[in-house]
């Protein structure tokens, strides 16, 4: 069994849980986003920290979810991978402000006047 086919059978038994991780949905996000991120650069955690001025323990916290980034952190993350930060706030369906979530995108050479 795959762990999408494991998801949608605990789902589809427990609408709590469900909703539950639709509302971790933004960190899970963010801790995509950063494996990613450094999977794509080819960079080891440590790799990582080090271009940052960070800890290796932050990086494998962040990418196990249990680091709450600032922005300011983020940003630095996205400058180290060749990136830009993007942070989005969409309306649900309700029309109520859903989470805020934060997308990192690639960046040619633009990284926003190089303060990133």
């Amino acid at each position: 069994m795959t762990h999408n086919e494991y998801k949608k059978r605990a789902f589809a038994a427990n609408d709590a849980l469900k909703t539950e991780y639709d509302a971790l949905e933004p960190e899970y996000q963010v801790m995509k986003a950063a494996i990613d991120a450094r999977l794509k650069r080819n960079l080891t955690q440590q790799e990582l920290a080090k271009r940052i001025g960070t800890s290796q323990a932050n990086i494998s916290k962040l990418e196990r979810g249990e680091l709450n980034p600032s922005i300011a952190f983020l940003k630095r993350l996205a400058k180290a991978c060749d990136m830009r930060l993007t942070i989005a706030v969409r309306y649900s369906s309700i029309r109520t402000t859903k989470a805020v979530f934060y997308r990192v995108k690639s960046a040619q050479t633009e990284l926003e006047g190089g303060k990133l």
